[in-house]
């Protein structure tokens, strides 16, 4: 199946767009980063850099617009593929998270010159309860 068929609308969007992106920073636990290089490691254009910031097992990774490409399309086919209800779980968040970054951009584009890079987040957590708001 080509990759332009097992995309949804907003996730081939998501993709052309994130080609745009010059840099970006994924923030996740090293685990998370272990399963996109051993799902995505080996696609076209996903390019693993050669340093990881690391702290206590929180990792940092500096990604180029094409290695996001690359990871929407790849976590896309493992979605379909895999028969673990599990690996589908992580492989749909984590394209979901990248996704919903790229759509912002997207949606609220920077026109002003070089930026900072872009930060994909992969860390959920509740609100603490001193944040939320009282009835």
């Amino acid at each position: 199946m080509p990759d332009d068929e097992i995309l949804t609308a907003a996730a081939a969007a998501a993709a052309a767009a994130a080609a745009g992106v010059a840099h970006a920073t994924l923030e996740a636990h090293r685990d998370t980063w272990a399963f996109l290089v051993q799902t995505a490691g080996n696609a076209e254009h996903l390019h693993i850099p050669g340093a990881v910031n690391d702290e206590d097992g929180f990792v940092a990774v500096r990604l180029s617009g094409p290695s996001l490409v690359a990871a929407i399309i790849s976590l896309a086919h493992v979605t379909r593929d895999t028969a673990s209800p599990v690996t589908r779980a992580i492989a749909t968040h984590i394209q979901n998270k990248i996704t919903r970054v790229v759509q912002a951009i997207i949606d609220r584009p920077r026109t002003n010159g070089p930026g900072t890079p872009v930060r994909i987040t992969i860390d959920d957590q509740a609100q603490a309860d001193d944040d939320r708001d009282e009835p």
